[in-house]
């Protein structure tokens, strides 16, 4: 007779990423696996953890994916941290393709970082878009490059706001930074910065910053 916890971790150690973690650091106990995983599947309105009486790609997505990448992150900002002197936050990207679900694997990410007492802050390489008058000037300037006509590609973002703001966050010094916002909706799907007296203020040092990439 096999017990759920014995299903659950048979069914954790089937995972891509589970022999990756193991390079990196002791795996985590089962009770914690279990831990997290239900604090995920509330999240996401499902009823069940154990992975036989979830659909398939959920399960694979709690246990084979989600989970690995948050205890690698984990472990990487305590490594960083206990290896620095000066402090400051320790900064990941997270890049996938469209159609993955990195906005929800942000929000995941975030609320396990904040259950384990960290203190960790978001943010989009979308809210890095060039304002829309600047995006016009962009369009006008390489008329001949299909490809700048519109935001969405490399050369549409305002690189020195995203390099500020990250080395802003990252800070060790008590602070605020303001965190850009960019409105898609604006300008009939044309999409606009938000004015900066709308930005999202964010209280420095912060343990983590994730940076949802492409």
């Amino acid at each position: 007779w096999r017990s759920p916890t014995d299903a659950i971790e048979d069914f954790i150690r089937q995972g891509p990423l589970y022999q990756r973690l193991l390079l990196i650091c002791p795996a985590p106990a089962i009770a914690e696996w279990m831990d997290k995983a239900q604090a995920i599947a509330d999240q996401l309105g499902v009823g069940s953890i154990l992975p036989q009486e979830m659909e398939e790609q959920m399960s694979k997505r709690i246990y084979h994916l989600y989970l690995p990448l948050y205890f690698w992150m984990r472990h990487q900002t305590l490594e960083k941290r206990s290896s620095r002197s000066e402090g400051g936050a320790v900064v990941f990207g997270v890049s996938a393709p469209q159609g993955f679900g990195k906005t929800t694997t942000m929000q995941l990410l975030e609320a396990l970082f904040v259950a384990d007492g960290f203190k960790v802050q978001a943010v989009s390489i979308d809210d890095f878009y060039l304002p829309a008058t600047w995006q016009e000037e962009v369009a006008n300037v390489y008329s001949d490059n299909a490809l700048l006509q519109s935001r969405g590609n490399a050369g549409t973002h305002d690189i020195r706001l995203g390099t500020e703001t990250l080395k802003a966050l990252k800070s060790p010094e008590e602070g605020e930074v303001l965190v850009p916002c960019f409105d898609k909706s604006a300008l009939n799907g044309r999409g606009d910065q938000v004015p900066n007296n709308r930005w999202t203020p964010v209280a420095t040092p912060c343990d983590v910053v994730v940076l949802e990439g492409w």
